[in-house]
């Protein structure tokens, strides 16, 4: 299956290992003192408002997001995916559903199921470690070196920027839409450059990810309980509720 990015992040762009770069610490580049920007004020401009709308994501302790991926691959139809998903994090807890498939990462455990084939994998939990983040100069340059011309296109507070470049080793094509005025994501449009026949536009896979729902300060704390997922029985765990009749599978 095409792999996704969410999120959103958080998610959705694990597989742009520039957008990666707007959290994670790159190593050091040489700097040519005689380099000559290839981006303008207008371009420095679109990208240091999009950087802080993801920042401002980013620094969000409770939301809840939600909307409609949908994901094609010429080559492989079989890989297309239509699928509703939910996010939403709680501080240190996040939960995460895609289709048929949840993640849910409690201060207790960490949980994953599959509604398919009745399995729930059980392990112990995860310290999410915070990076800083990069200088916005930085990221700016590292955007340049990627060689994509940025537009952007705005009606009624609804802002597009768009980013094409389309002879890219891995993104052919990056729109994202958010309001200005309230900071939040609308939609997220990728189209990734098929290695097996990259210079043919037709063969790109695509994944255009629709935000429908988003709540700031809120969420729905019945994801973030354990009991939900699991109960004790003569000391061990076993599946609760809706998930009794899940096979686990624990590492705990």
């Amino acid at each position: 299956m095409l792999l996704l990015a969410v999120m959103l992040g958080a998610v959705a762009f694990a597989g742009i290992p520039l957008i990666q770069s707007w959290w994670k610490p790159q190593p050091a580049k040489v700097v040519v003192e005689d380099r000559k920007s290839r981006y303008g004020e207008k371009e420095a401009g679109i990208l240091k408002e999009l950087i802080a709308v993801y920042r401002r994501m980013d620094s969000l302790p409770v939301l809840e997001m939600g909307g409609r991926i949908v994901a094609t691959d010429p080559a492989n139809p079989s890989d297309d995916l239509h699928a509703d998903f939910n996010f939403q994090r709680k501080d240190s807890m996040l939960y995460y559903q895609l289709g048929e498939s949840e993640m849910v990462q409690l201060q207790e455990v960490n949980i994953s199921t599959n509604k398919s084939v009745n399995r729930m994998f059980v392990t112990p939990p995860q310290t999410i470690i915070t990076v800083p983040h990069l200088p916005i100069d930085t990221i700016i340059a590292l955007w340049e070196d990627e060689r994509y011309a940025i537009n952007t296109q705005e009606i009624d507070q609804q802002v597009t920027v768009s980013f094409v470049c389309e002879r890219h080793v891995s993104c052919k094509e990056l729109k994202i839409t958010y309001n200005r005025t309230s900071g939040k994501m609308n939609n997220v449009y990728m189209r990734l450059t098929n290695l097996s026949d990259p210079f043919n536009k037709a063969s790109d896979k695509v994944i255009d990810i629709t935000l429908n729902r988003w709540e700031e300060g809120k969420v729905n704390d019945n994801y973030f309980t354990l009991s939900r997922y699991l109960k004790k029985d003569a000391g061990s765990w076993r599946p609760a509720g809706a998930y009794s009749q899940y096979k686990l599978i624990s590492t705990l």
